[in-house]
C-alpha cells in the first residue's frame, strides 16, 4: 500500500526492498543528521521516492529541512534495478532479503533488455570473458521471451558481481516473483519473508505463491509462533504426500561374560556389528542434510559429486543385501 511524506509518495512494492536500518545504524544516522544536517539529498522518480526514507523520516522528526534530488528513469523496471543495487551495497542486509534483492534486479534488468533489445545482450558482453564464456554481440534472434527462465548474460554478469553461478541467479529470480506474488495476497508474511528472522526454502516460498489468502493467513501465524515448516508442511506446500522416514533401530550386541583365561579369538561378528552401529549415523547425516539444505541452491558440482558418492555406496549396499538374501535362501537347503 503507497502512502506519503511531506507530499512525497512511498510506494508500496519499492518500500518492501528497502531494508529498515538496526537501532543502532539509525541512531548515529539520527545523530549526524542533527549535529551537520541532511547533507545527502532524498532521490526521487516521478515524486515517487527512490532512496532515503530513514533521512526523510529524520528531518520530519527534528523538523530539519532537507533536499531532493528527482532521477531519470524510463520505467519502473529501471527504478526497481536501481533500488536493488543500491541496497545490496549495505553490509547490513540479511542473506534472505540479499536473495530477494538480486532477484529483483535480475529480472528488471532482464525485462528493460527486453524492451531495450540493447544493453543486457550488447553493452555488458561486448568483448567480455565471463566466467570463461565469450558471448557474441547482440543479436535480436537471441533475445528471451517475457519471464522465460533462461540463464542470459545478465545472469552471468551478477552471477560475476555477486559471487554466485548463474544458475542461482535464475533461482534468485524466480523465488523473487514468487515473493511479489505473495506480497499482492499477504504483504505482511512477503516482510517475514525477506526480514532475515526465518530460515524458509526458496523452493517452499515458490509453493507459498500458489496458495490462498486465507492459507497464507494461516502459514504466516505458523511463521510468527516460530513453528518450523517440517517436512509434513513442505511437502504439502509441495502438493506431495509427506514420506514415512523410518529409521533403522540401533543394534545392540549381546553381552558375553569375558574370562581372563579366555585366549584371544577372532569375531566373526566384529565388521557386520561395526557397520550395524555405523549404518544409522549416515541415514541420520543424509537425513539432515535433505532437511537443512535447500537443493535448489545448491549448485551443479555439489549434486553431482554426491550423486556418484550415493551411487557408490547404493551400489554396494545392494550386492551386501544381495550376498545376505542368499545365504538365507541357501540356509535351509
Amino acid at each position: 500500500m503507497d502512502s506519503q511524506i511531506d507530499n512525497i509518495i512511498i510506494d508500496g512494492r519499492f518500500r518492501l526492498m528497502i531494508l529498515p536500518l538496526v537501532k543502532e545504524r539509525y541512531l548515529r544516522l539520527e545523530a549526524d543528521i542533527v549535529r551537520n544536517g541532511c547533507r545527502d539529498p532524498v532521490k526521487l522518480w516521478q515524486g515517487i521516492l527512490v532512496d532515503g526514507l530513514n533521512r526523510i523520516r529524520i528531518c520530519k522528526n527534528h523538523k530539519l529541512p532537507y533536499q531532493t534530488e528527482e532521477l531519470v528513469f524510463n520505467d519502473r523496471d529501471e527504478v526497481i534495478a536501481y533500488i536493488a543495487s543500491i541496497q545490496l551495497l549495505r553490509s547490513d542486509v540479511p542473506e534472505e532479503t540479499r536473495r530477494y534483492l538480486i532477484g529483483k534486479r535480475f529480472e528488471a534488468e532482464k525485462a528493460v533488455a527486453h524492451r531495450q533489445k540493447i544493453s543486457d545482450w550488447n553493452l555488458y558482453t561486448r568483448n567480455a570473458d565471463i566466467h570463461g564464456l565469450a558471448y557474441r554481440v547482440f543479436n535480436p534472434a537471441q533475445l528471451p521471451r517475457p519471464n522465460q527462465s533462461i540463464r542470459t548474460p545478465a545472469a552471468f554478469r551478477l552471477a560475476n558481481e555477486y559471487c554466485v553461478s548463474a544458475d542461482t541467479i535464475d533461482k534468485y529470480g524466480r523465488c523473487a516473483k514468487a515473493i511479489d506474488i505473495i506480497a499482492e495476497k499477504d504483504i505482511a508474511l512477503a516482510k517475514m519473508l525477506i526480514s532475515g528472522k526465518y530460515r524458509i526454502a526458496q523452493s517452499v516460498i515458490v509453493a507459498i505463491a500458489k496458495r490462498t489468502p486465507q492459507e497464507m493467513e494461516k502459514i504466516r501465524k505458523n511463521i510468527a509462533a516460530e513453528e518450523p515448516l517440517g517436512e509434513g508442511m513442505r511437502s504439502r506446500l509441495k502438493g506431495r504426500t509427506p514420506p514415512r522416514v523410518s529409521r533403522p533401530p540401533t543394534y545392540e550386541p549381546p553381552a558375553r561374560r569375558v574370562s581372563v583365561k579366555d585366549k584371544p579369538q577372532r569375531d566373526p561378528d566384529a565388521e557386520i556389528n561395526r557397520l550395524s552401529l555405523t549404518l544409522p549415523t549416515w541415514t541420520g547425516s543424509i537425513e539432515r542434510a535433505y532437511d537443512v539444505s535447500d537443493i535448489n541452491e545448491v549448485s551443479d558440482e555439489a549434486l553431482d559429486r554426491l550423486e556418484k558418492v550415493l551411487s557408490k555406496h547404493y551400489k554396494t549396499v545392494t550386492e551386501m543385501l544381495s550376498v545376505i538374501r542368499r545365504d538365507d535362501n541357501g540356509a535351509g537347503e
